[in-house]
């Protein structure tokens, strides 16, 4: 505990021992309420209610929009975002009747990153500009590293990663320049997010370790939870599982102490994918639940739909693809209402204002100090290339949005070893095609191919090598395939050919030349001593009434072949 602390805990003492001086106890409890915010929010949020009890009673206005702020950040903290919202904006008006900047200011910061919070990135971004501007007119150092961290957030929200880290840096060097470590672990924290997202895991680590040392230094707990639930996240991307899952439950523990619904859904769905990862899917669904659950009370729609896409990677794990693709639906849905071409554009709008804003302000004060008529000219000439920037800049984020979602696209259809199709894509592709063969007359043959005892090539020889093989494979089907025909990994060793327009006899003929080029193929060049052999399973009847039957009739057909002595085609 602080000198600064433990003083207003005896000046509250000493005031409640006397029983009178109202106003007195007013101020040392919204002081006191204000410091112990980070430290011990629970705490806080009881000594900012009795604060505005008593203002009430006394209608002190400024005592009772100092105690609304405190319950303000206080239920933000504690994930409570619609009481959070409610206090900060009783708190904001009553500081515009006063006349209060520095409040006006620390107030829409709680409610910007309450928005935040709630996924609704354009409104962050408008109330951090808004605090930003008004710490700038009045000269609030503090407030205005408070606010740039805070649009750094945002920036991050929407993976803009390089002007997240201007942002995170220029709030790290005004706390520095002011001595002000409060800050300081948040920061940290954000900008170990960056590392991460960047590959860059090293920095990562060491960003967060430092977070989480000065976290315990100065007793931010907050920053220590997500400190320690950000290491277990990159020690889990590392294949680090074990202190993984133990920096998680750490950080787990500090969430649920603080109250923070918000960091606890978002550690709940880490640890459920972690043991996705891990190979335990049912541990992993009872996780997940959690977090969905939790992330839908508190409104957090990033952890709602991050939630789902892991569900559904989960429910594939186990083989349940009709709940895989409900989950996988919902995702695709709750994240396209979050990133929306009409975010976007407020967004754009947001940095364009913000940026002219700026530029106008410089402006005006160099006409109040009298600048020549030359360097006001200069003061246009900068302000028109700061919305030349602006424009530049809206430009490059449409572009990168565009490319992140088409990266999104692909990640979600695209088996990130072998570049196949995966059994997601199939399972939306393999219906219409088949629906649109009964429809218009058109052939349609599915094989299913499955690699002769694989497994021993991993046992054998290594994981390593029979990932050689998988990517080798997947160069041999693509080869002989059109570029109309669907290949897809369907798991593991097994591979689905959709051949479109194409008889049962030729496709045959198709996966018989496949299955010679496999056997033929110079498996040595990849390990001495390894051969490959693959046998194929063919359907084509569309009177079988659904896509899932035409596949589960190749299936019979690949069993035939295994039970027949294998490297062969049936149909």
């Amino acid at each position: 505990m602080s000198e600064d602390i433990r003083q207003l805990e005896a000046r509250l003492a000493a005031v409640d021992l006397a029983g009178e001086n109202t106003a007195a106890r007013i101020d040392i409890l919204n002081d006191l309420a204000w410091r112990l915010r980070v430290t011990d929010t629970t705490r806080a949020a009881a000594l900012a209610r009795e604060a505005r009890r008593l203002a009430e009673a006394e209608s002190n206005e400024t005592a009772l929009a100092h105690a609304l702020r405190t319950e303000g950040f206080c239920s933000y903290l504690s994930s409570s975002f619609e009481t959070a919202m409610a206090r900060s904006n009783e708190a904001l008006k009553l500081f515009e009747k006063l006349q209060d900047p520095s409040g006006q200011a620390s107030a829409i910061n709680t409610i910007g990153n309450v928005y935040f919070r709630l996924s609704d990135y354009p409104a962050a971004l408008e109330f951090h500009f808004r605090s930003a501007k008004i710490c700038e007119d009045i000269a609030d150092r503090r407030g205005l590293a408070y606010a740039f961290n805070n649009i750094g957030n945002v920036y991050f929200g929407l993976s803009e990663y390089s002007s997240a880290i201007e942002s995170y840096s220029k709030s790290l060097r005004l706390s520095e320049e002011l001595g002000d470590v409060t800050g300081v672990p948040s920061i940290l924290n954000n900008i170990g997010n960056v590392y991460q997202k960047l590959d860059e895991s090293a920095n990562a680590i060491d960003s967060y370790k430092k977070s989480l040392e000065t976290s315990a230094r100065i007793g931010d707990r907050a920053s220590e939870s997500a400190a320690l639930s950000n290491l277990g996240f990159v020690y889990g991307s590392l294949g680090d599982y074990e202190s993984s899952l133990d920096y998680y439950l750490k950080g787990l523990a500090v969430a649920q102490e603080l109250r923070d619904r918000y960091v606890e859904s978002t550690t709940l769905a880490q640890i459920g994918i972690l043991n996705t990862k891990d190979g335990h899917p049912d541990k992993a669904l009872v996780y997940l639940r959690r977090a969905l659950s939790m992330a839908e009370e508190i409104g957090s729609k990033e952890w709602v739909y991050e939630s789902h896409r892991a569900l559904a990677d989960t429910y594939e794990a186990t083989g349940d693809l009709s709940r895989a693709l409900h989950h996988q639906k919902l995702f695709n849905r709750i994240k396209e209402e979050v990133f929306n071409s009409e975010t976007d554009q407020r967004v754009k709008q947001l940095v364009i204002k913000f940026e002219v804003e700026r530029s106008e302000r410089e402006a005006e004060i160099y006409r109040l100090k009298n600048v020549e008529l030359a360097n006001a000219y200069q003061d246009l000439q900068r302000l028109n290339g700061a919305l030349q920037e602006a424009n530049e800049q809206k430009s490059r984020l449409v572009e990168q949005l565009q490319q992140q979602a088409e990266e999104l696209e692909r990640k979600t259809y695209e088996d990130s070893l072998t570049g196949l199709f995966n059994r997601r894509y199939l399972d939306l592709r393999l219906p219409l095609e088949f629906e649109r063969g009964r429809r218009f007359g058109h052939a349609l043959t599915v094989a299913l191919a499955d690699l002769d005892f694989f497994k021993k090539v991993n046992d054998r020889f290594s994981h390593q090598t029979g990932d050689q093989v998988l990517k080798a494979i997947a160069g041999i089907f693509k080869s002989n395939c059109r570029a109309i025909d669907i290949v897809v990994r369907y798991g593991g060793e097994e591979f689905v050919l959709v051949l479109v327009e194409t008889p049962l006899s030729k496709a045959a003929a198709l996966c018989e030349r496949i299955r010679n080029s496999v056997a033929r193929y110079d498996w040595k060049s990849i390990q001495s001593g390894l051969s490959l052999t693959v046998s194929f399973g063919l359907a084509g009847n569309l009177r079988l009434g659904a896509s899932e039957k035409l596949l589960a009739a190749a299936d019979a057909k690949l069993y035939e072949a295994k039970q027949g002595g294998r490297n062969q085609v049936r149909w």
